[in-house]
């Protein structure tokens, strides 16, 4: 009886191995983050992050102005049994160009290849005025391609805000001096981080609109923003008093 069980335990051990011998290999690339990532020109890093079982690599055909950072690939032995998580640096250049671009960086594992795709603006991170799209880019209608920012105030109107966020140090200039006489601005430069400023005006005794145009810089990044003054006319109220 005992020589019986003896040759059956055998028996159930060599068709379990048999079993995990006929196993399928696992082979996956998962991509986590980004499906999508948005940047603003100033915006220089990020990463992305996939799963696999196999050796892979990460590598852009855009390398005037995203690249990979750190370690861009990986000999893995295979183990059906470990995936691995993986995360790579990813580098941008700041968009000095004013026009929305779009960058892949590509991974192949195995047989299988995923793209995380990095959308980085042409302006800088301007919260108030909020921007007016232009044009858009014809492959995500939503995603503006050029944008204008303009601040509309009636004539009577005499404080507004400025509101934005730089990764470095920014300055704020007005285009043309001459505007100078009817609007200025309480802060014209700073450091890295979000900001208000403050802006003062005039009352625009006349008819005609009137418009200044701010250039707020940062890294080398320039965006314009328009502050538009309206015309009085018999139905505006009292001035707001600059205080």
């Amino acid at each position: 009886m005992k020589k019986k069980s003896f040759l059956y335990a055998i028996l159930m051990m060599a068709v379990m191995f048999a079993s995990c011998a006929k196993d399928p290999e696992r082979h996956e690339l998962q991509m986590l983050y980004p499906t999508t990532a948005y940047h603003y020109a100033d915006e220089t890093s990020d990463s992305l992050q996939f799963l696999t079982y196999d050796s892979w690599r990460a590598s852009t055909d855009e390398t005037e102005w995203i690249s990979t950072v750190g370690q861009s690939s990986g000999d893995v032995k295979y183990d059906y049994y470990t995936r691995l998580l993986v995360t790579v640096g990813v580098n941008m250049q700041p968009n000095l160009s004013n026009v929305t671009r779009r960058g892949y960086v590509r991974v192949t594992s195995y047989k299988y290849e995923g793209y995380a795709s990095f959308i980085q603006y042409g302006f800088l991170n301007v919260t108030r005025p909020e921007y007016t799209a232009k044009t858009y880019m014809s492959e995500y209608n939503s995603v503006p391609r050029t944008v204008e920012f303009c601040l509309t105030d009636s004539a009577t109107w005499l404080v507004d805000s400025l509101s934005f966020t730089t990764q470095k140090a920014w300055t704020l200039t007005l285009k043309n001096q001459a505007d100078s006489e009817w609007i200025t601005a309480e802060q014209t430069s700073g450091a890295a981080g979000h900001h208000l400023v403050t802006l003062n005006m005039t009352e625009n005794t006349s008819a005609e609109e009137r418009k200044a145009t701010f250039v707020l810089s940062s890294s080398d990044i320039n965006t314009e923003i328009i502050v538009c003054q309206l015309g009085k006319s018999d139905d505006d109220i009292e001035p707001v008093p600059n205080s």
